[in-house]
């Protein structure tokens, strides 16, 4: 390029090219000098005078400047706007809420360390003194568990197992089951009772197997609408839901029956025997032996039946008893060994 400018500023530039600043400027704004003319000595009498010589710079260069500020200039201003933009989002962490803290307590549970079991110190090869031989007592029996064992039976010498008149009240070897039992004029009698069901009373005696009972018995109202019901149980230690004995149902009849919880439940063996009458006041006789079971009334034998399944136990007597005109009642109870 400084061969295109003119000879004289040639030499110039050659003998002191610290003594010129070349800037770039616009064409329009500056003018060019006038060059010499030719033959027209140059003035350097001023060898320090800098010499500015205005020059234009093609035009990709000056374009290049303008957008090496423009992309300056938008640099400048998006960081202003950024430092604006982080300052408010800083003071809007600083306001806002802060979260609830959940607090996470961890309770350690101790464990259970295992007892510590001791190591066996390994034996020396030190022979060890003779030990006499010890005698071991022998084990203790142990006894079989205890069992619920049947009372010795023990044969009378009278052979009367029982006996109660109810002279003064009833004796301690009867066993309420249910109900209300009283002594009445010398008479073990019973409250009424609306439930519909017999009202028990008994002997509990399981070693008892073969003998003979009889008991005296009253029934007001007979042949009434306030007749009650009789039964009396024979060998009572039993697994089924019925006793074997006598039921006095309906009017005068007597039978030897399968007993269960009231007249309804209580079924006949062999028949009602309509026509052995049983009058109020008489004394009713049941023997049991073996596996027969004899019914009597006053001496009188009514029926005799042979049946297995009812091997030992007491008495029971029960009344069904629902009106307060009075009910039956039993007197002079006596079980008799039989042989």
């Amino acid at each position: 390029m400084v061969d295109n400018v003119f000879p004289a500023l040639k030499t110039l530039l050659e003998q002191d090219p610290e003594s010129f600043l070349i800037l770039p400027a616009p064409l329009e704004d500056v003018e060019p000098p006038e060059p010499p003319v030719d033959g027209e000595p140059v003035d350097d009498t001023q060898p320090n005078k800098k010499i500015v010589i205005p020059m234009q710079l093609p035009g990709p260069t000056r374009r290049r400047g303008n957008r090496i500020l423009s992309l300056i200039l938008s640099c400048l201003i998006l960081g202003a706007f950024g430092g604006v933009a982080f300052y408010f989002y800083r003071m809007g962490l600083a306001n806002a809420p802060k979260p609830p803290v959940i607090q996470v307590v961890v309770t350690a549970t101790p464990l259970a360390l295992s007892p510590t079991i001791p190591v066996p110190t390994p034996a020396q090869d030190t022979p060890s003194p003779a030990i006499a031989p010890t005698e071991v007592p022998a084990s203790p029996t142990i006894p079989p568990a205890t069992q619920t064992l049947t009372p010795t039976f023990e044969i009378p010498a009278d052979g009367i197992l029982f006996e109660d008149n109810f002279e003064n009240n009833y004796k301690a070897d009867w066993q309420v089951i249910s109900g209300d039992w009283i002594t009445s004029d010398k008479r073990l009698t019973v409250l009424s009772n609306t439930s519909g069901k017999y009202i028990w009373i008994g002997l509990n005696h399981p070693e008892w197997k073969n003998y003979v009972l009889s008991v005296n018995i009253n029934i007001p109202f007979q042949f009434s609408a306030a007749q009650s019901d009789v039964v009396v149980a024979v060998r009572t230690n039993i697994s089924s839901s019925k006793y074997i004995g006598v039921a006095l149902i309906a009017f005068d009849q007597v039978y030897l029956a399968f007993i269960g919880s009231s007249h309804s439940d209580t079924l006949p063996i062999a028949g009602q025997n309509k026509g052995s009458n049983f009058a109020s006041g008489s004394t009713l006789e049941v023997q049991v032996k073996d596996d027969t079971f004899t019914l009597k009334v006053d001496g009188r034998e009514i029926q005799s039946i042979t049946l297995q399944g009812y091997e030992s136990g007491g008495i029971n007597l029960g009344i069904e008893c629902g009106y307060d005109l009075g009910c039956p009642s039993f007197d002079d109870v006596k079980v008799t060994y039989l042989p």
